[in-house]
């Protein structure tokens, strides 16, 4: 061999002795891991939670991991560094506390998850908030509880309430009368005219016992309406429009325009009395001309605004 040749020969050995050792190195100092894997459950009905939300919280700190449970409740971290961790779930009506779970390594840890049910709770949902004459309100109602049925009823609300609900909250409105409209008597508050009432049984429940039902009233006739919906003693309220007329304004400091329009055939409505209002005070009023338009002068002063 030459002398050339041994060298090249000598700095491959150094060279391949270098990778070895960089190998037996970095094996040496490879996070030791392991898996954590388990199923997401309803403590009071024994049903997997799909979609259930898990999160996994280094008890020495560092980054918390988060996943979703796939549709049988069933997750699995991989590569999780061994050590100490706290693991929790919550789903839209259930939660777990943090629990602590150990991951050693070279390991498959499992795990169940009973999920404790939270309290009752109740939503209402509107898709549109004015309706015409000839139309059926429609509404959903989504909660979770043990009520076997959501009790639905329709009140007529006067006009200078209408006209007030515009710049206040309900519940300001009618705390005069002894509370927050999800705890009053709707019965007993002057503005509101008892229209309707029904009950509508749940009929549909998810696997976590959810319920959204869709709640269809009469027909009503024009007017300003507050639709109540109660259930395990919880009440939910909103407002909504029954009208064939539209009304869009423009204004300016010193002058507001009134354009009105026939819902139902997008025609000019003339003859509309309109009657504005300036910190609930009677600002100007008129009737619109043949072209649905009316113009008023507002008043030089301070305040929230015109409402027509």
């Amino acid at each position: 061999m030459t002398k050339a040749g041994g060298h090249r020969l000598f700095g491959f050995i150094i060279s391949l002795l270098s990778v070895a050792g960089a190998v037996v190195y970095l094996l040496a100092a490879e996070t030791p891991r392991g898996v954590i894997s388990g199923t997401v459950v309803a403590e009071d009905r024994g049903v997997a939670l799909p979609e259930a939300k898990v999160s996994l919280v280094p008890v020495r700190g560092g980054p918390t991991r988060r996943m979703k449970a796939d549709g049988q409740g069933q997750f699995e971290f991989r590569r999780v560094p061994a050590g100490s961790y706290k693991i929790s779930a919550q789903s839209v009506a259930h939660k777990q506390q943090a629990r602590t779970v150990q991951v050693p390594e070279g390991r498959v840890t499992t795990v169940v998850l009973e999920l404790a049910p939270v309290d009752p709770f109740l939503d209402l949902y509107l898709h549109q908030r004015v309706f015409t004459p000839g139309e059926q309100p429609e509404l959903r109602c989504r909660g979770f509880g043990p009520a076997a049925q959501v009790t639905v009823e329709v009140y007529r609300v006067d006009f200078a309430t209408a006209v007030a609900s515009r710049r206040r909250s309900l519940s300001d409105l009618f705390s005069p009368y002894g509370g927050s409209i999800e705890k009053l008597d709707l019965r007993q508050v002057p503005q509101l005219e008892p229209v309707a009432a029904m009950d509508q049984r749940i009929t549909t429940r998810d696997a976590e016992g959810v319920f959204n039902e869709r709640v269809r009233l009469r027909e009503l006739s024009a007017g300003v309406y507050l639709v109540a919906v109660s259930g395990d003693e919880l009440r939910r309220v909103e407002l909504i429009t029954v009208t064939d007329l539209g009304v869009v304004t423009k204004r300016t400091p010193e002058q507001l325009l009134v354009y009105a329009v026939d819902l139902e055939s997008g025609q000019p409505r003339s003859g509309v009395q309109i009657q504005t209002s300036w910190d609930g005070k009677p600002a100007g009023k008129g009737l619109t001309d043949d072209d649905g338009l009316l113009e008023l002068l507002l008043p030089r002063r301070r305040g929230s605004g015109a409402v027509p």
